[in-house]
């Protein structure tokens, strides 16, 4: 059996680095051996620790540079695969392999084109094959790199496991409320303006209608000022216990300006939710209009409000989106994503 080598040189935590621990938790259930190359003391470091995996090395890195001869990498036996899981990392790997000759492949996460320069071509171009996670981030790729080999393997949603304590105070706190949740990283991207602007719009004609928000990001303290005077938002901040949000949510919004593919939106799936998300991106991948849950224009409040009212009026809608989407879910398990990567794994190594 391979040895994989992950690289993820994350100082924050993102949503590559829950797929990153996804598919390193899954491949440990398969008897993977693995070694994850990254930084120390990041969010992503202790997210593999508490995992408590088996088979399962770290090598710390400081720069570019560093840990390419270590003696931890050189001790690998057998058949060894690098597989790089940001733009960073892609670096290492190809220095790696030009070093020691180990075959390297890379997922790309989001639909950013890729800064163009003759090394990072030849990075890309020299890879054993590239992953994109939507079909948007597959035809940027094919169009940007002369690669024989570019697939697409999607994310996976996240098995969030729920405490029905926590679960209860929830619905004890928002008793008698419609609940519109949404859970991304308060960034522009993200598109929390436009959640707010409909949240200051409904707040007197429909003050029932709460918008629970978690994430944590360099907008927050002016998304905080700005809905201040809202008393129908709530912002949370950084929750672990995810799971236990998606349990009360009514309906989830998504309303990004960009998005690789958009996993919150399968984990809302997942929880029986129906969803609400801009016609960006990977976005279109998961959402399908009216059938597994809602598209909108981006950066239209008013296309996003009407969405809402729907939802909140039309029971049977939400019963049918909730019934499409579950259809789909099987192809985005961890299982059939980790199946996907092994047998890329074998044709490579």
């Amino acid at each position: 059996m391979k040895h994989i080598i992950h690289v993820n040189f994350a100082s924050g935590f993102g949503g590559g680095e829950v797929q990153t621990t996804n598919l390193i938790k899954s491949l440990s259930k398969q008897g993977f051996s693995q070694t994850v190359v990254l930084k120390r003391g990041k969010p992503f470091e202790m997210m593999i620790d508490n995992a408590h995996l088996e088979n399962i090395q770290k090598v710390y890195v400081k720069n570019l540079f560093s840990s390419l001869f270590s003696s931890e990498l050189r001790k690998i036996k057998g058949d060894v695969i690098i597989h790089a899981h940001d733009g960073r990392g892609v670096h290492w790997a190809a220095l790696f392999h030009r070093i020691w000759n180990t075959p390297y492949l890379i997922t790309r996460r989001v639909e950013n084109k890729i800064s163009s320069n003759w090394l990072t071509e030849k990075n890309y171009n020299t890879s054993a094959a590239l992953v994109a996670i939507s079909n948007v981030v597959q035809s940027n790729l094919v169009n940007q790199f002369n690669h024989p080999r570019i697939i697409r393997i999607p994310d996976t949603y996240s098995t969030f496991s729920v405490n029905n304590i926590n679960v209860n105070k929830l619905k004890s706190r928002f008793k008698n409320s419609f609940v519109v949740g949404q859970v991304s990283s308060l960034i522009a991207l993200k598109g929390h303006r436009i959640t707010l602007a409909v949240a200051r719009e409904l707040n007197v004609s429909h003050p029932h209608i709460q918008f629970l928000i978690l994430g944590d990001g360099k907008e927050k303290d002016e998304l905080l000022e700005i809905s201040k005077d809202l008393d129908n938002v709530v912002f949370e901040g950084h929750k672990d216990n995810v799971g236990d949000y998606l349990s009360i949510f009514d309906i989830l919004v998504h309303p990004s300006y960009k998005e690789g593919l958009g996993s919150i939106l399968l984990e809302a799936q997942q929880f029986s939710i129906p969803v609400v998300a801009t016609n960006v991106g990977g976005i279109p991948d998961v959402v399908q209009d009216k059938k597994t849950g809602l598209l909108i224009a981006s950066d239209n409040p008013e296309e996003l409000k009407q969405a809402i009212l729907k939802l909140y009026q039309d029971e049977q809608l939400c019963k049918n989106l909730i019934e499409g989407a579950k259809k789909q879910l099987p192809i985005f398990s961890n299982d059939s994503v980790t199946n996907q990567y092994v047998d890329l794994y074998n044709e490579i190594g």
